[in-house]
C-alpha cells in the first residue's frame, strides 16, 4: 500500500464523515483504488474513484457507472461485492469489499509459477463465478492475473467488471478503442467480433497458462505483437515449457485456448467439471501427494455448488465480517484431514521457508500484504507506479476516399512518452493491412496529448504503452 496522494486527500475532504482514507492501493489509466475504513460499519473497504482526466469524458463516466451497477447486481462468493456508490464534487466513486491479500499477478511476480494443484483449485471457484455471471448475461471481458485477487487464506475473487459486456452491449468505446488487456484478449475480441462467455474462458486459459509456466503463450516484447501471433499460430503445449505437467490439466488449458471458439468449452460449467474431475483423480482428499509444491502457500479450495447458479451464503458472524476482514458472505472452506502427516508437514514447511529465505536474501521486503510501493517485473526492473496514457483519446477520421476501406479495421501502436509528456517514439506493431489507414492512425496519435508515466514518488518519468485503435 502506498501513501495517500492528492486525490486521496480530496476524497478525505469530501467523504471524510463516511470514510477514513488509509492509503493508495493502485492507480490505473481509468481509476484509482484506495483502502478506506467505513466509519459507520467499522470495516475496511476498497474505494474506487474515476481519475480526474477521465471524469470529464462522458464515455468513461458511463463505463464507470456501468461497472458499479453490474457488480452490485452480482452476488457470488468469488466476485468482489459492491457496497455503496455515489458522487461528490468532481468525484465519481464506489466502495467494494477489501481483500486482504495480493493479486494473482503479484503472487506470480513474487513466487514464479505455481504448482498445478494450486492452479486448478484457484480456477474452479473462478469458473463457478463466470458461470454465474454468464447465466445473467454478463461477460467480464478482461480476465487476467491482475483482476484475480487472493485473500489471506488464498481464496480467489474476480474483480473489475468495468468493461463487461451486458446482453447486446457494445464491445468497444465510441472512439474506437478495443476494450480489454491486449496480452489476454481472445482472437474474436482482437478482431472486433461479437463476444460471449467463451471469450472469458480463453482469457482465463491464458491466465492459467501463465500461472503454470510463468509465461504467456506467444510471448513477445510487445503485448499486441503477442496477440498477432495468437491469431495465426497454435498455442505451444505447456509440457514444452514445464516438462512433466499432468497431461489432463494440459488438455483442459489448451482446450480453453483454442483459436476457434467452437472448439473451446461450451461454457464455464463444462470446463469446471473437467477441472474437478482432474483434481479428484490426481489429487484426492485423503492426503498430500508426492509432487513438488510451489514456492507459494497452497490455496485453500473454495467449495462451490455443483449446479445452482447462485450459491446460498453461509452464516455470517455477528460483526458482519468474514475471516481476514473480508466483508460479505462466504462459504467455509473444507478442512482436510492431515493430522497423521503433521511431522512430515512440519519438515516440508521448514524446507520451503529455508528455500524462500535463500531466494529472497538481499531483497527489501514490501511494506504491506497488498502491494509493494514500487512494483517490479520478473527480472527485477522497476516499473512506473502509473503508466503513461492519452489525456484525450485520438479521434480517427479518415478522408472520404478511405472511409469504406478503413471501416472496422484495427491498428495497434506502441508509444514512448517522454517526461514532459511529448511523444518520443511511435511505431505500428499491428497493421490494419492497409498502409493508408495505418497512416491515418499514426497522424492522429502524433496530434494527441499524453500524460507521462509517474514514479512511486509522483515524479514524471519516461514510459511506454500500447493501444489498439479501431475505425
Amino acid at each position: 500500500m502506498q501513501p495517500i496522494d492528492a486525490r486521496g486527500r480530496q476524497i478525505q475532504d469530501l467523504l471524510g464523515e463516511r470514510y477514513e482514507v488509509l492509503g493508495l492501493l493502485g492507480v490505473g489509466g481509468f481509476a484509482s483504488v484506495y483502502k478506506v475504513r467505513n466509519r459507520n460499519l467499522e470495516r475496511l473497504e476498497a474505494l474506487k474513484v474515476l481519475n480526474e482526466t477521465r471524469a470529464a469524458t462522458a464515455g468513461f463516466m458511463e463505463r464507470f457507472i456501468q461497472e458499479a451497477r453490474i457488480v452490485a447486481s452480482l452476488e457470488h462468493p468469488a466476485i468482489i461485492r459492491v457496497h455503496d456508490f455515489g458522487s461528490a464534487g468532481d468525484l465519481l466513486w464506489f466502495t467494494m469489499s477489501f481483500i486482504d491479500g495480493p493479486s494473482l499477478a503479484l503472487k506470480l511476480d513474487r513466487h514464479g509459477r505455481l504448482h498445478e494443484e494450486e492452479v486448478a483449485r484457484l480456477a474452479v471457484p473462478l469458473l463457478d463465478a463466470l458461470d454465474y455471471a454468464h447465466a445473467r448475461g454478463v461477460i467480464h471481458r478482461d480476465i487476467k492475473p491482475e483482476n484475480v485477487l487472493l485473500d489471506a487464506a488464498g481464496r480467489p475473487f474476480l474483480s473489475d467488471f468495468g468493461i463487461a459486456k451486458v446482453g447486446g452491449g457494445i464491445a468497444r468505446t465510441g472512439t474506437g478503442f478495443v476494450l480489454g488487456s491486449p496480452g489476454y484478449l481472445s482472437p474474436e475480441q482482437l478482431q472486433g467480433e461479437p463476444v460471449d462467455g467463451r471469450s472469458d474462458l480463453y482469457s482465463l486459459g491464458i491466465t492459467l497458462y501463465e500461472a503454470l509456466t510463468d509465461s504467456v503463450p506467444f510471448d513477445s516484447e510487445e503485448a499486441l505483437a503477442t496477440v498477432v501471433r495468437r491469431i495465426s499460430e497454435e498455442v505451444e503445449p505447456l509440457s514444452k515449457r514445464v516438462p512433466g505437467i499432468d497431461p489432463e490439466l494440459e488438455r483442459i488449458v489448451l482446450k480453453a485456448l483454442a483459436r476457434n471458439r467452437s472448439a473451446r468449452y461450451a461454457d464455464a460449467r463444462e470446463m469446471k467439471a473437467d477441472l474437478e474431475g482432474f483434481l479428484a483423480k490426481a489429487y484426492p482428499e485423503e492426503g498430500p501427494t508426492d509432487r513438488e509444491p510451489s514456492t507459494g502457500v497452497l490455496a485453500v479450495p473454495v467449495p462451490v455448488p455443483a449446479s445452482a447458479p447462485a450459491p446460498a451464503p453461509a452464516t455470517v458472524p455477528e460483526n458482519g465480517l468474514l475471516p481476514d476482514g473480508v466483508a460479505g458472505t462466504f462459504e467455509a472452506p473444507t478442512v482436510r484431514k492431515r493430522a497423521r502427516f503433521f511431522p512430515l508437514a512440519l519438515a516440508a514447511i521448514a524446507v520451503v521457508v529455508i528455500a524462500f529465505l535463500i531466494r529472497t536474501s538481499g531483497r527489501v521486503a514490501p511494506t504491506s500484504a497488498e502491494t509493494p510501493p514500487v512494483p517490479e517485473n520478473r527480472i527485477g526492473i522497476p516499473k512506473p507506479a502509473a503508466p503513461p496514457a492519452f489525456v484525450e483519446e485520438p479521434t480517427l477520421v479518415p478522408p472520404a476516399d478511405l472511409s469504406e476501406k478503413c471501416a472496422g479495421k484495427i491498428v495497434g501502436v506502441s508509444m514512448t512518452v517522454a517526461e514532459d509528456g511529448s511523444l518520443a517514439a511511435l511505431r505500428v506493431i499491428f497493421s490494419s493491412g492497409t498502409p493508408a489507414c495505418d497512416e491515418v492512425v499514426t497522424a492522429s496519435v502524433r496530434r494527441a496529448r499524453f500524460r507521462p508515466a509517474t514514479a512511486a514518488d509522483g515524479k514524471p518519468v519516461e514510459g511506454s504503452f500500447t493501444a489498439s485503435l479501431r475505425f
